[in-house]
């Protein structure tokens, strides 16, 4: 039974970054929408580079990807004109949206591997501190048989 529970507790933590990544998107694109009026036809993925780094640093590089390619998707169906039609627009529109890919992909990229570093920093730690553990108590021990061969010759 437990191995099952396990099994979906990892189920919940993947499907955790992946719902991440639909709410940080979703969120960027209805603040775009709302933000229509004033920017207009200008920085229409720039919203969507927080919801990027967010996901990925929270949900990893699977749910990051998940959210770049979200972002993309939802620009062209609902921001760029006519709206709820995939349009990546005019020439323009298009290297904005190869530029916003490239950018993306390489923040997912860094937090993964800031992630990375991360877990082996503390993996190194954790060996660190188990060394010092043992350390202390061989320094412990020693100091015992020094102090025992003392009172021997005593």
């Amino acid at each position: 039974m437990s191995r099952v529970a396990g099994k979906i507790g990892e189920w919940i933590d993947r499907a955790s970054g992946y719902l991440l990544a639909v709410a940080t998107t979703c969120t960027a694109t209805g603040v775009r929408m709302a933000m229509q009026y004033q920017l207009e036809d200008r920085s229409r993925l720039m919203l969507f580079f927080p919801a990027v780094l967010l996901t990925a640093w929270f949900g990893g590089v699977g749910p990051g990807l998940f959210a770049l390619g979200l972002g993309a998707f939802l620009s062209a169906w609902l921001l760029i004109p006519p709206a709820n039609l995939i349009n990546f627009g005019d020439r323009a529109e298009q290297v904005g949206t190869v530029v916003y890919l490239f950018v993306g992909a390489g923040i997912v990229l860094l937090v993964h591997r800031e992630r990375e570093e991360k877990r082996k920093r503390q993996a190194a730690q954790e060996q660190l501190e188990r060394l010092n553990e043992s350390l202390e108590i061989r320094v412990k021990e020693r100091t015992q048989e020094l102090e025992t061969a003392n009172r021997e010759l005593e």
